[in-house]
């Protein structure tokens, strides 16, 4: 192929943005192995849920501390009573990711907190 140097470059130019525009970087903080994240809606918008990518990052003093007096800062039990299941972070991805894929049989609700 022959080209003068300004097609020359503007060719070089569009194979180097063709070529990055396919790459996606993989996140560094996964939640698993094999999870970076899940995409659910939330009011009626795509929301990315995922670990925050800064491995710098602390977290704020106020929840730093190890000994708080207890009420109100009390250990709570892990299985609740009354028949209600006790999920970790990982099954309530899988039920959001289920939820968001059409799953229907499944009741995810949000209380009226702002989130965190």
């Amino acid at each position: 192929m022959k080209c003068t140097h300004g097609s020359c470059l503007t060719l070089a130019a569009l194979m180097i943005l063709h070529a990055g525009a396919g790459i996606a970087t993989e996140p560094a903080v996964k939640i698993t192995p094999e999870l970076a994240g899940i995409v659910v809606d939330h009011q009626g918008q795509d929301t990315r849920i995922e670990r925050n990518q800064d491995q710098s990052n602390i977290i704020s003093s106020r929840f730093q501390r190890t000994s708080r007096k207890c009420p109100p800062f009390c250990i709570q039990p892990m299985q609740l009573p009354g028949g209600v299941e006790t999920i970790g972070e990982i099954e309530m991805l899988e039920y959001l990711q289920r939820r968001a894929d059409g799953d229907e049989s499944l009741a995810v609700e949000a209380d009226d907190a702002e989130a965190v």
